[in-house]
């Protein structure tokens, strides 16, 4: 007997390895036409879009130094998002601004944390240095000695330290790509804050 009613196919597998196939009916997560989200202000799909495009996106692709650090931003868009929210009478949309608004507030999360990390490994490389120079001049004795024949020259170049940080964190840049700017700018109040001057 043909019934009206949505129904899923699920995999049991039984106690002699066998599958059977049982059908349990379930809700289908997509509403009917009739029964659409409420229309949103152009002004409120600007302010998706733009959480989407310097927010969201980059968490999700885990490009942090991508996301917009302007606090005032921030503020204003969760403001806007949670005014919205609190005035929907659908439930469908509230749940949707809910998501939107925590995915907001995760990425400036991860700003933060992301910045802690690159601060702790710029800490880990200073103590690295200190250790290796401490080994290199331990127990170490001059020899002189009388050299003849070819001499060899070499020249060798110093990188401002954000440059050389920016080396180590991230490894070099490929040609013809440079350094990230907005790495760079995250990294120089780090450098900072730890006593290197950048430049």
């Amino acid at each position: 007997m043909a019934s009206n009613q949505s129904r899923s196919l699920v995999y049991n597998a039984s106690a002699n390895g066998d599958r059977t196939i049982t059908q349990q009916a379930i809700p289908s997560i997509c509403p009917p036409r009739s029964t659409g989200i409420a229309q949103l202000s152009q002004e409120a799909l600007n302010a998706l879009n733009i959480i989407e495009t310097n927010y969201t996106s980059h968490l999700a692709n885990k490009s942090y130094s991508d996301i917009s650090n302007s606090y005032i931003t921030y503020s204003n868009l969760f403001s806007m998002i949670s005014k919205l929210q609190l005035t929907t009478t659908d439930p469908t949309l509230s749940v949707l601004l809910q998501i939107t608004t925590d995915g907001l507030t995760g990425a400036m999360n991860a700003i933060g944390l992301s910045t802690s990390i690159i601060e702790a490994n710029v800490k880990n490389i200073l103590l690295q240095n200190q250790i290796n120079a401490f080994e290199s001049t331990y127990n170490q004795k001059n020899v002189i000695s009388n050299t003849s024949g070819e001499y060899q020259i070499t020249k060798t170049f110093n990188l401002a330290p954000i440059y050389s940080y920016y080396i180590l964190l991230y490894g070099i840049p490929f040609a013809n790509e440079g350094f990230n700017p907005n790495k760079i700018a995250t990294l120089e109040p780090i450098l900072i804050n730890l006593g290197i001057t950048p430049y």
